[in-house]
């Protein structure tokens, strides 16, 4: 059985290994280098916002539901990924 921790991880990993499309060599051009390293970024930033729903949701599991919670929820709050 996995933990969350694992399944955490999995998923993290895939998204960041989904947007690297082409290794960076000494030899890659400038432009080639600039457009992978902004899909890098882009991997990281998905898999950060992964990371901070799911650090929420164990933070909501512990506390359990409140009344500040349910407003928040209400207001679409928790559980979405931010929109950018």
């Amino acid at each position: 059985m996995r933990t969350t921790a694992e399944s955490l991880y999995e998923r993290v990993d895939e998204l960041i290994q989904s947007h690297k499309r082409k290794p960076l060599l000494s030899t890659t051009g400038s432009r080639a280098a600039i457009e992978e390293l902004m899909s890098r970024y882009a991997g990281l930033e998905e898999a950060i916002h992964e990371l901070a729903l799911e650090i929420q949701r164990c933070e909501d599991s512990r506390e359990g539901p409140s009344a500040d919670d349910a407003g928040s929820a209400a207001a679409g709050r928790l559980s979405s990924a931010p929109v950018w």
